[in-house]
């Protein structure tokens, strides 16, 4: 890592390769080099180094901070240059990126998942960048109990990481099957159970189109049971 406004904060011979802790979540092909900077052994935050903040360089970022999200085990994302750094809330969920989508709107939705970013030549906000997130702060956990930092822990929710989001996703797809005619409980658990381990196999490149198309004829053909059957009760009561 080269000398920078990232320099001041410490991380430089701390922060190691991902894969040195075995964490295999960035494909140096498509993001580059990708540093961790451990706490108690475990990670606590990313850090990438990037030439500017351009636009191509924000669509790396989106995907970067997307994966950190899936990762859940940091909070902070540390993107900086020479001059300039921006911290990325990683427990925030990320925003659904369109590649047809105007630069503007990628900077705002980014901008959104901003906890703090400073300029070499501000020093207000330098000072508040050492006291919150140097090396120190994050070991020491000051940024928890510093009244400086409440509106960056505001922005911090938990209840939006990507295992909270999977359960209330879960749980709305459950309604949304019982909503439409599958009401035997035991039938949609297996489902989702089953459309989970088809998304496993699919994130190891273990599944090809045609088996989810069979799947989907599946699910269709339960659905369309359900519906017949609901009919034939009621028109067999009246």
């Amino acid at each position: 890592m080269s000398n920078s406004i990232f320099q001041q904060l410490d991380f430089n011979d701390f922060a190691k390769d991902c894969k040195e802790i075995d964490i295999e979540i960035f494909s140096v092909e498509k993001f580059g080099i990708i540093k961790v900077y451990e706490n108690e052994g475990q990670p606590a935050l990313f850090l990438k180094e990037v030439e500017s903040f351009d636009f191509q360089t924000l669509k790396l970022i989106s995907e970067i901070q997307h994966t950190c999200w899936n990762f859940q085990k940091v909070l902070f994302l540390y993107v900086y240059t020479k001059t300039e750094i921006r911290i990325y809330n990683c427990s925030e969920k990320p925003f659904g990126y369109n590649v047809n989508d105007e630069k503007i709107n990628l900077e705002k939705e980014l901008q959104n998942l901003e906890l703090f970013s400073c300029v070499e030549t501000d020093q207000s906000k330098l000072k508040t960048l050492n006291n919150l997130f140097s090396r120190i702060a994050i070991d020491t956990g000051f940024i928890w109990s510093s009244l400086e930092a409440n509106e960056i822990k505001k922005k911090i929710n938990l209840q939006n990481r990507v295992d909270k989001f999977l359960i209330q996703s879960l749980i709305k797809v459950a309604r949304a099957l019982d909503d439409n005619g599958l009401n035997n409980k035991l039938i949609i658990h297996k489902l989702i159970m089953r459309s989970l381990f088809l998304f496993y196999l699919e994130d190891k490149k273990a599944t090809s189109i045609d088996l989810y198309e069979s799947f989907y004829v599946v699910l269709l053909l339960i659905l369309t049971f359900s519906k017949v059957q609901k009919q034939l009760i009621i028109y067999l009561k009246n």
